[in-house]
Parts: C-alpha cells; structure tokens; sequence
C-alpha cells in the first residue's frame, strides 16, 4: 500500500485530495463538530494541511498527537507553524501544549484517523502500534474518520476485538459509512 501511495503523485493525486477534503468539509458531523482530533500528514499519505488549517480558520478547537513511547496524547494546536518534528519526523505539537482530557465527554466531536488501509466495514490498518487503539479506547460519542485514496480501500483488512473502527472512510470517489455510527470496535 505504501508503494502504491508513492507512485500517485502529481496532478492526479492533488485533484484527489482536493475531492476529499470537499467531501469531508460537507459532512454534518464536520460541520457541527467544535472540537476536531487530527494527524499532521507524513510521506505519502493524503496531505492534511488544507484540512489543519480549515479546522483553525473556522474556530474549532484543533488536538493533534504526542507521542511519548508507547503512548499518544492530543495536545491543543493553536498555530500550525509552531509544530516541531516528532517521533519519525512528524510534525508534532509540543509536550507543554494543553492535553485533551479523553475522559471527559467529547460527544459531538470529529476525529480524523491516518491508516494504510480501509475496508468496506470502515475497519483500518494502521501503522502497527495501536496508539488510535489505546488512546479512544472507551471514548464515546466521537466521529471517527478516516480519509484515503481509493485504492487503499480493500476487500478486508485484518482486524481484533480492540481496534478502533472508523464511522466512515471518504475517498475522491466515495464516503463509505458504517451504519451504526455509534459502534466504533
């Protein structure tokens, strides 16, 4: 998947992006949301920057991730200049910001999820460290997303009891949404 990743590039993969973030901007679940969990884009996946700076410009409150070992914390982004490179090399918040407290109720709020790969059921690959797994394990009443290109959606991606299930996967040419939008496992 990631070599694939790699070969769009150019024109075709901009237009992508472009029609992705469209669709996701139009979401009533976007729209609402006062609160926005998200990634800086690395490498070769669907550039979020548009996406970053859209949440900001319209007033969300914008979380993106710490990681600190084998834990991931939601630090408040206020200025997208001020991220510094993390953990392999993502832009990352610092760990002084102000952390989003995941047990209190965050209902009505969006999160945007990176992964290698979707399923029609809205299941993800990851990257393999379970960090999205850990950190919204109990959390309820979010809005879980995850943008991609087409073709990282495929027939089946492996899954267990304890990952974390987004409540659609948009792409240029779809949003695939899981009909229960409240079962998130």
């Amino acid at each position: 998947m990631k070599a694939l990743r790699e070969e769009f590039t150019g024109e075709a993969r901009r237009k992508a992006d472009e029609a992705v973030w469209r669709k996701i901007f139009a979401l009533p679940e976007f729209k609402a949301s006062r609160t926005v969990f998200a990634y800086a884009s690395f490498g070769t996946e669907i550039d979020t920057n548009v996406f970053l700076r859209t949440c900001l410009d319209s007033g969300k409150e914008l979380f993106l991730p710490k990681v600190t070992g084998k834990e991931m914390a939601f630090k408040r982004v206020k200025n997208l200049s001020d991220l510094i490179p993390g953990v392999w090399g993502i832009p990352e918040p610092d760990a002084s910001w102000e952390t989003a407290d995941l047990t209190e109720d965050f209902t009505g709020s969006f999160c945007l999820m990176p992964g290698l790969a979707f399923d029609r059921d809205c299941h993800r690959l990851g990257y393999g460290g379970g960090y999205y797994d850990r950190t919204f394990a109990g959390c309820s009443g979010i809005y879980f997303l995850a943008a991609a290109y087409s073709f990282q959606v495929v027939p089946q991606v492996p899954v267990c009891s304890r990952d974390l299930r987004a409540s659609a996967v948009v792409t240029e040419e779809e949003c695939i949404t899981l009909k229960d939008k409240d079962f998130h496992r």
